[in-house]
């Protein structure tokens, strides 16, 4: 993708140290320049410009400049004024408040300029200086340069292009006469030679060497340098570069063709002309925009030529142009859906990378959250069994001494069993949840079955146990709450239970219902109206006398040239068709306009056919295209047919320059395919002694519209092709087998 190209203009011809001259040319070199630069036609810059301002805020300006830009940019910084030297050779740029005593802190250093380029990321920096040197000024001349000044070795770095009004040894003048102090206003003085030049090879174009329509940075260095020596012999202005490639600078408007072309298209002689044509050949596949347009103009005037010779070779170019455009569009567009799918896969896949990361990460947590939930309940649990272990034993052991000190004959094997029930009742009483009524039910289920659930391991002690406490809850079951409905007044509605409502639609499915019906309906209407309609307009078509003209559009000899509006319209003969495409809001009308039996008029009564087929495009793709009868120039009857997908309309219009708008006279609606052929048949004849035109539209054999036009009708004109798109994206119609067959006329 081309970058940006941008400007900084420094200007500086007043200065408050009295030992620096007044310079006249500066503000006027800095206005011309930055004119020319901003002209988006020549060269498209957007410029900025800095007029006598102080040191501080020019170098601010300048890193500013330089900063955030991208790689494909293209940066001018030009610079006119004093350049001063200090004792070390090292070069500043003065500006209004530079002191020659004080100069590493009020004056711009070169190193400066040259670390900010390096440090820029575009790589097509161009730098260029026209200074006055020290402000060494000779009689009768401002001279710019000294011998001790080496502006390339300080200024030029990686990615950059320095440009400089005079090397180290050389002088550059401003003009002929020498300025001083008040002696003229800003910008009224003499331009310095090299800006002089340089506005010039840009704006004249005279700097395109080559002749191809752009201007490079090396052609516009070549330019002024040829230029400047030529007039000032002892001014050499230097360059000094360390860039990848050429740079594209500006471009010329004011290409025309060479005057060897010219004379030769001029010529007489065919062998001329055919020569001449070869040669803008070249020169469009090497030339820009501008170029190519003007050699366009050119060979479509040829394409008219006298000579079928040059006539024919002019169509070959035209035709080679269509398709190597036609090719470029492909091309891009297979490039750009490529590109999207490429995108839309990698949104695809960062997407579902980020969700799957998102739900690895949750069902981590999860995990590792159900994990540590289970060693806690487990931890619990055992510390629970544990203490109610604990317990047990310890009543255990107090209830065997008690029964030892009173005497009661108690058996260590006693002692045990009591501690075995002792234990679990202890620990299910730490550890049991509440009762639902569903535990209730389980435990009913196992006193009644007298066992206990699977894996259990009580004792039949603790089974008894339960049985008993399950026995005595039986016994007196608990009543039942009274429900919510029971305490409902009788008139107060009573709620049903979800699955016994009745269903309502939402308002969306009720419309969603309503316009399928009404479009079922009209479908109905549409049919019947084919049905009875079609033997009727059937009666309307007329018996045919002979073929007039016929065309396969297997050659080009009957010269069909289309007459197309929107930039990417046209048509051209390929592969035994006649290919129409027009681009978004484009259309095309064609004729044959070297049949004499048809054009520029064909008979009064005809029947004109032709096989028209849509080429497949995107989805809901809008096509229309049509037969045309009795045309000349904006007017004609057309027959059309307008749809999208297999849903079609008729139209028969009529255009006319008679009239405020179009006209269209009746229409129907047949179904189709449009990718196929699809045979179209316009019978144009007069009727009511000729006072009035019968139309009748015909599709793959029948009739489907019909009108008969008695005001103001067209009484002449020829046949033709056409197509219109209303899509955002081109649309493409293929023509072929297009007949004129002669009818008996009813009142012609």
């Amino acid at each position: 993708m081309e970058g940006r190209r941008v400007a900084l203009l420094v200007a500086t011809d007043r200065y408050q140290d009295t030992g620096l001259s007044r310079l006249a040319a500066p503000a006027g070199d800095a206005r011309k320049l930055a004119a020319v630069l901003g002209d988006s036609a020549i060269a498209g810059f957007e410029v900025m410009r800095l007029y006598n301002r102080p040191n501080a805020e020019v170098g601010k300006a300048i890193g500013n400049f330089y900063r955030n830009r991208k790689r494909d940019d293209l940066t001018l910084l030009y610079f006119t004024g004093h350049g001063i030297k200090d004792d070390y050779g090292q070069l500043y740029l003065a500006m209004t408040d530079t002191d020659r005593d004080n100069l590493p802190f009020t004056g711009l250093r070169g190193e400066q300029i040259r670390m900010a380029m390096e440090g820029c990321r575009s790589r097509q920096n161009v730098l260029v200086l026209d200074c006055c040197y020290a402000g060494a000024f000779p009689g009768g001349s401002g001279v710019k340069g000294d011998t001790a000044v080496h502006a390339l070795e300080q200024l030029s770095g990686r990615g950059s292009v320095v440009l400089t009004s005079s090397d180290a040894t050389q002088y550059s003048f401003e003009g002929d006469q020498l300025t001083e102090t008040g002696a003229t206003s800003p910008g009224s003085g003499p331009s310095s030679l090299f800006t002089r030049f340089l506005v010039e090879g840009l704006s004249t174009g005279r700097a395109d060497l080559d002749g191809d329509g752009n201007i490079t940075l090396d052609e516009l260095y070549s330019y002024v340098h040829d230029r400047v020596t030529e007039e000032q012999p002892q001014q050499r202005p230097k360059k000094k570069e360390d860039v990848e490639g050429r740079i594209l600078f500006a471009w010329n408007i004011h290409w025309t063709l060479p005057p060897h072309i010219s004379n030769a298209l001029s010529s007489p002689y065919a062998v001329a002309k055919l020569t001449a044509l070869e040669e803008l050949r070249g020169r469009y596949n090497s030339g820009n925009t501008i170029v190519q347009q003007r050699i366009l103009e050119t060979v479509r005037e040829l394409a008219e030529d006298d000579s079928k010779q040059v006539s024919n070779a002019a169509h070959q170019f035209l035709s080679a142009v269509i398709e190597a455009e036609e090719k470029a569009r492909r091309e891009a567009e297979e490039k750009a859906r490529q590109e999207a799918e490429a995108k839309a896969r990698q949104e695809a896949e960062a997407k579902a990378g980020q969700e799957a990361e998102a739900k690895a990460g949750q069902e981590a947590e999860a995990k590792a959250r159900q994990e540590a939930e289970a060693k806690a309940r487990q931890e619990a649990e055992a510390k629970a069994r544990q203490e109610a272990e604990a317990k047990a034993r310890q009543e255990a052991e107090a209830k065997a001494r008690q029964e030892a000190i009173h005497g009661e004959a108690v058996t260590t094997s006693q002692v045990g069993e009591d501690a075995i029930i002792t234990a679990p009742t202890v620990a299910s009483a730490a550890e049991a949840p509440k009762h639902t009524p569903g535990a209730e039910a389980a435990e009913h289920q196992v006193a009644a079955d007298g066992e206990a659930p699977t894996g259990s391991k009580e004792s039949e002690v603790s089974k008894r146990r339960k049985r008993t406490i399950l026995k005595r809850t039986r016994k007196s079951p608990p009543t039942a709450p009274a429900t919510p409905d029971a305490t409902k007044l009788p008139n107060e509605p009573v709620e049903l239970p979800p699955a016994k409502r009745r269903k309502r639609l939402s308002r969306r499915a009720l419309i969603v219902i309503g316009s399928a019906s009404i479009l079922a309906l009209i479908l109905i209407i549409r049919i019947i109206v084919i049905i009875i309609s079609g033997p009727a307009l059937n009666s309307l078509l007329l018996p045919t006398a002979g073929t007039i003209f016929r065309d396969n559009f297997s050659s080009e000899v009957y010269g069909w040239l289309p007459v197309a509006s929107g930039k990417g319209s046209g048509a051209y003969y390929g592969n035994g068709v006649y290919h129409t495409y027009a681009a978004a809001g484009g259309s095309v009308l064609s004729s044959p306009k070297k049949a004499s039996n048809v054009y520029p008029s064909a008979p009064s009564n005809i029947l004109v056919g032709v096989d028209a087929r849509v080429l497949p495009g995107p989805a809901r793709l809008i096509y229309s295209y049509y037969v045309a009868c009795r045309t000349s120039g904006p007017n004609g009857y057309e027959f059309t047919v307008l749809g999208t997908g297999h849903n079609v309309i008729i139209t028969i219009e009529k255009l006319s320059t008679n009239g405020s708008s179009p006209k269209f006279l009746t229409n129907a609606a047949p179904t189709i395919n449009p990718n196929s052929d699809n045979l179209l048949q316009a019978q144009c004849t007069n009727v009511q002694g000729g006072r009035g035109v019968q139309l009748v539209f015909s599709v793959n054999g029948t009739a489907v519209a019909a009108a008969t036009d008695t005001h103001n009708p067209l009484r002449t004109g020829s046949v033709g092709v056409g197509m219109l798109n209303f899509n955002d994206t081109p649309v493409h119609v293929d023509f072929n087998n297009f007949v004129v067959k002669q009818v008996d006329g009813t009142g012609g």
